[in-house]
């Protein structure tokens, strides 16, 4: 009996510290995460395939980069969104670097319209 307590006690331990070590995570994100980048990250869930390029400007403001290549601040653990980019039908892609560690892409066609959206980070 006195095994399984200490067993038991200790399993608690260490959620409780796992609990709160991502509390201190999510909180020192907030915390470094300016109100101008929070709004930014809530608005861009409203962007949307077919969505035209000059309402995804008027949504989102000016990108940080604007060009022909698709780009994530990483690419290893992201080789689905790099696959999908290759085949989503982009010419051009939008890029907006917010935080300390998000980038976020919009996907313009040759029609000038949203074809794909992704957002990656560390």
């Amino acid at each position: 009996m006195k095994r399984t307590r200490r067993i038991l006690l200790a399993v608690a331990w260490v959620w409780l510290l796992w609990g709160s070590l991502l509390l201190v995570d999510h909180g020192v994100r907030f915390a470094l995460t300016s109100p101008e980048d929070r709004e930014f990250e809530a608005r861009f869930p409203q962007v949307g395939v077919g969505m035209r390029r000059s309402a995804v400007l008027e949504l989102l403001g000016s990108p940080g980069d604007d060009g022909p290549v698709f780009g994530l601040r990483q690419e290893k653990g992201f080789e689905a969104e790099y696959e999908r980019a290759r085949t989503s039908g982009a010419t051009r892609w939008l890029i907006w670097h917010v935080g300390i560690d998000m980038t976020y892409a919009v996907g313009i066609d040759s029609s000038d319209r949203v074809c794909m959206t992704s957002r990656g980070g560390s």
